[in-house]
């Protein structure tokens, strides 16, 4: 019987976190449960772990997938819909020394 919340044996982790190795086995083999679709925010699946061609390939073999990002990297490739995300350093009220008046705009 298998433990739950040990990562790579069929279950997440206790935190809801999931491994990029889960996530090639849910894709390939459909265990713990078939994944078609992936939505992505920032994560950088295919460099961040081990066996990257692995993931890369699992990402591939996904019906749908929409990442959502602030660089170009190798997990977008694979992705149909990609949106961009501004950082915090965009947000206006962190321009801190970079002010300007409205002759500049």
């Amino acid at each position: 019987m298998e433990k739950p919340g040990r990562p790579g044996r069929g279950q997440p982790l206790a935190s809801g976190d999931v491994i990029a190795g889960d996530l090639c086995n849910a894709v390939a083999a459909g265990r713990p449960c078939l994944v078609r679709v992936l939505i992505g925010f920032g994560s950088h699946l295919v460099i961040s772990q081990p066996g990257s061609d692995r993931t890369a390939a699992a990402l591939r073999v996904l019906v749908f997938q929409v990442h959502l990002d602030r660089l170009h990297g190798a997990t977008i490739v694979s992705a149909y819909i990609v949106l961009p995300v501004n950082g915090a350093s965009e947000h206006a009220a962190l321009h801190f020394g970079f002010e300007t008046d409205h002759r500049v705009h």
